[in-house]
């Protein structure tokens, strides 16, 4: 199995995997590790795979063919796959790849454990908890992860923060948010009950949280419209929502 795609072997962000390590429960804002797991890396990541020689790494073609073998870092083809395994999952791939064979590599989703199969409508962002749903309030803020410890839940939560939040209206419009916060002369922010109570007051029946803290930064028409709450000003980050004409 799969464990992974473009991401360091070994360090699961936000844990929630069976045999992660201090647990497999969902736990935001935490690095869980796993010494058994095979990661699939492409182009996205970069050039080259991470990797030492504790691990094991198969170079895939587009079409699953296995074209080099190798214990360290190698560059990722094009249009290919590398396979990087480690711990255990290292001697199953040893032993189940061979130059010339090929590998069927797919994609699979799991919600709650269940597998879900995947349509041109579906889309996944990085965010949570969610705030909306179905028109009403709705956070579980414990199965997403946020409350494994109160005072962790009580600073991320419950305390008012800057956000940056998306929601859909019954009439498929979208919506974005970014709320300012840690500047009593501008704003202190909202909490996630403050910000699901905004979103269903703007038409909201389905809403999520995507961020925080000083990663929320909002641009229009390449100009910056909010206050990140950083003194250093925007916050590099790895990811964003981007409307294109």
């Amino acid at each position: 199995m799969i464990n992974g795609l473009n991401r360091e072997p070994g360090f699961i962000r936000a844990c929630g995997e069976a045999g992660d390590q201090p647990t497999d429960q969902p736990k935001h804002d935490f690095t869980c590790t796993n010494p058994n797991e095979i990661i699939a890396f492409t182009k996205d990541f970069g050039n080259e795979t991470p990797g030492d020689t504790t691990s094991f790494q198969v170079v895939l073609d587009q079409d699953g063919k296995v074209m080099k073998t190798t214990n360290t870092s190698t560059p990722i083809p094009e249009n290919g796959t590398v396979l990087v395994a480690t711990g255990d999952d290292l001697n199953w791939l040893k032993a189940n790849a061979t130059l010339g064979q090929k590998l069927n590599v797919e994609k699979q989703l799991y919600i709650n454990g269940k597998n879900v199969s995947l349509t041109p409508s579906m889309s996944i962002v990085n965010g949570s908890p969610q705030l909306v749903k179905n028109g009403k309030i709705s956070i579980d803020a414990k199965q997403e992860g946020f409350d494994y410890s109160t005072e962790f839940y009580y600073d991320f939560g419950l305390t008012r923060q800057p956000r940056t939040l998306a929601g859909i209206k019954a009439n498929g419009d979208l919506i974005f948010v970014t709320v300012d916060g840690r500047s009593p002369e501008n704003s202190i922010g909202v909490s996630f009950h403050e910000s699901a109570e905004l979103l269903k007051s703007l038409g909201a029946v389905s809403a999520i949280n995507l961020d925080g803290g000083g990663s929320s930064t909002m641009v229009i028409n390449g100009k910056l419209v909010n206050q990140p709450s950083d003194s250093t000003g925007e916050r590099p980050i790895g990811d964003g929502i981007f409307i294109t004409k």
